[in-house]
């Protein structure tokens, strides 16, 4: 059973890519030229971005415990983002959950028999192709795939991802990363969309996207996902008494692991780097001409100026300098790339990027971390600067997207 029509895949995050994918498929299309919606305008629909900091030390011996989050709702234990953009955009989600994994399997199956690809949740290092290792993300993150087809015979799925093209999934290894994810547990999702969208109606998803995303910045659910909450992240990072100062909770050269934490929060699960504002960026640039507000243009340099920000800070936690450090970004960055560019026919070269990693994770967690004294003291309190720059440079495009658009 397959989707023979389905040939959308590919996209710079994980759960952008999957929407644009199923709503092109679909055939929901922009009505100023039936393109396909892009990932930066369904970015901006759903609320844009979102700062927060995440940090689990009951996980201490597996990973660094720390993820920073750059997208709106990301840190939900529900999928309140999808909800948000498909709503906004007239279209439907229908949303299945239940506590049995084989009746959750049979549900795709039977979603495909009437020609609806699935996007489901499931847990990010649990599959095979992603070539992670299971000791990192786990605090962290769920993942969203499209199921496109079910061969019987070689009992797998075939889904859609970042990847270019299909990939292929054990039926066990599919089940079993889909039950592997806490309040995410074999939930699924199918859209119904309109019979084309209008003008007007996208103008309206826009609006309510960026108010959306001020709202979030004026009224946080929690202080860790605010401006306030980075602030506060600046300060552990810098002050070497702090109780929480990663100095104090990682011993030795587990130093290493919120850095490379940090470094994949912002430039792999950042949309395509930065922490989301370059993506951002593009969705303001598209916003000005939708709502005719040329102002926006602005604020989408402020924005895009930010994602250099937010890069260069997640480079120079893993600096040229010390080059086991540099080494680890290397082998991170060049994994995702492969991903992005060749999928499953990059695998064998994923997993020997991820085999490094783990040889320099063992390496550095039997040593010393690379610095010491007032050298790693003086190493930090700069990565402190640098954030609490970042934070004064967020306040400030946020300031001029409240009084452009209000």
């Amino acid at each position: 059973m397959n989707l023979h029509a389905y040939s959308h895949f590919g996209g710079q995050h994980w759960e952008t890519a999957n929407l644009k994918n199923v709503l092109a498929f679909s055939g929901l299309r922009a009505p100023q030229d039936q393109e396909v919606l892009e990932e930066a305008l369904l970015l901006g629909i759903g609320g844009g971005i979102q700062p927060g900091y995440s940090f689990h030390p009951g996980v201490l011996d597996k990973t660094g415990g720390l993820f920073i989050s750059g997208r709106s709702r990301m840190m939900l234990p529900i999928p309140e983002f999808a909800e948000k953009v498909l709503n906004r955009l007239g279209a439907s989600p229908n949303l299945y959950a239940t506590s049995g994994a084989q009746g959750a399997f049979h549900k795709v199956i039977s979603d495909l028999q009437q020609g609806l690809p699935s996007i489901v949740y499931l847990h990010k290092t649990s599959l095979p192709y992603l070539h992670l290792p299971e000791i990192r993300g786990k605090q962290v993150f769920m993942h969203t795939v499209v199921v496109i087809a079910h061969d019987e015979q070689r009992d797998s799925v075939i889904v859609g991802d970042q990847a270019p093209g299909p990939l292929v999934l054990t039926v066990d290894d599919f089940i079993a990363a889909r039950s592997r994810v806490p309040l995410y547990n074999n939930r699924s999702m199918t859209i119904q969309v309109p019979g084309k969208l209008t003008e007007a109606s996208l103008r309206s998803a826009v609006k309510a996207g960026i108010e959306d995303y001020l709202e979030l910045s004026e009224h946080p659910r929690t202080r860790l996902l605010s401006l306030d909450g980075l602030e506060a992240w600046a300060h552990i990072v810098g002050s070497p008494r702090h109780p929480q100062a990663w100095q104090k909770v990682y011993r030795k050269g587990t130093l290493y692991r919120p850095l490379l934490d940090t470094y994949e929060s912002i430039e792999v699960f950042g949309g395509g780097s930065g922490l989301f504002r370059p993506m951002y960026a593009a969705f303001l640039e598209q916003a000005a001409r939708i709502l005719d507000q040329p102002g926006l243009v602005e604020v989408a340099e402020m924005y895009r100026a930010l994602g250099s920000e937010w890069t260069d800070l997640a480079e120079a936690c893993l600096p040229g300098e010390l080059a086991i450090l540099a080494e680890a970004r290397l082998h991170v960055r060049e994994r995702h790339r492969l991903f992005l560019e060749e999928g499953e026919s990059g695998g064998a070269e994923m997993a020997r990027h991820t085999g490094r990693l783990q040889e320099i994770d063992q390496q550095l967690a039997g040593d010393d971390f690379p610095l010491t004294g007032d050298q790693a003291d003086d190493f930090f309190l700069g990565l402190s600067n640098r954030i609490a720059g970042i934070v004064l440079q967020e306040r400030k495009a946020l300031e001029t997207l409240g009084r452009v658009v209000r």
